[in-house]
């Protein structure tokens, strides 16, 4: 039954970075055009701790070993497919040293969890490794452009690897700006879908896309720490 379910989400995953702000492929559903009404002012940052973990349900051993936990959440989804429904457990085993902010936008309730593979293949991809989704609404009960606030992408990172605006840009890049939060370098990229801010942090390099307001994301990059970390404290709760 767990794997039918992961199976079912799978093909409700967070794509590549370049898709990341178009319309769902699984739920056809337009943005709504702001109507003017008396709302509950949100605060623009809130701490993880409040906020759901959609896939804690799932489990996962922080000493497991990062290959056999990428090759057990890879049965987990049955068909080969590059997206599987994975626990920020399994995460943090199967990339070790990864972090998470621990501050995200206001009205953030639920956070997805994905480990990404080569198709057909027990490995993640190393473009891609694992895609963190944050919702305002129950978890694919709405399609992205609705519900989803944005994406957090990680991959393995090589500090030989050059990391620039030269080669960041592609054919759809509309701007590219070199930034500081504190000490960390970031490269904040515009394309027609919106801003993906892109940083390199223990070891692994962070792509974080926020849909409409973008204020909170300096406040996120800034408030890093080892997902492991995050799990343990008292106050993560179940999505």
């Amino acid at each position: 039954m767990l794997a039918g379910f992961a199976l079912a989400l799978s093909a409700c995953s967070d794509h590549a970075l370049g898709n990341l702000g178009r319309s769902s492929e699984w739920l056809a559903e337009v943005k709504p055009t702001a109507v003017t009404s008396t709302v509950v002012p949100v605060d623009p940052i809130r701490s993880v701790e409040l906020v759901g973990w959609w896939n804690l349900g799932l489990g996962g051993d922080l000493s497991e070993d990062p290959e056999d936990t990428v090759a057990r959440v890879y049965q987990r989804g049955g068909d080969g497919g590059r997206f599987v429904q994975a626990s920020p457990y399994e995460i943090a085993s199967a990339l070790p040293g990864v972090v998470f902010p621990s501050l995200v936008p206001g009205d953030v309730t639920s956070i997805t969890s994905q480990l990404v593979y080569v198709p057909g293949r027990p490995v993640l991809d190393p473009d891609q490794s694992a895609v963190f989704g944050l919702w305002t609404v129950e978890p694919y009960s709405r399609s992205r452009i609705v519900g989803q606030r944005g994406v957090l992408a990680v991959r393995p990172w090589n500090d030989a690897e050059e990391v620039s605006c030269a080669s960041l840009a592609d054919t759809e890049t509309i701007s590219c700006q070199t930034d500081f939060v504190g000490d960390q370098t970031v490269w904040r990229i515009v394309d027609a879908r919106g801003e993906t801010w892109v940083w390199i942090e223990a070891g692994y390099r962070y792509d974080l896309f926020l849909r409409d307001d973008v204020t909170p994301v300096a406040d996120m990059v800034g408030s890093t720490v080892p997902l492991v970390e995050l799990l343990a404290g008292t106050g993560v709760s179940t999505g």
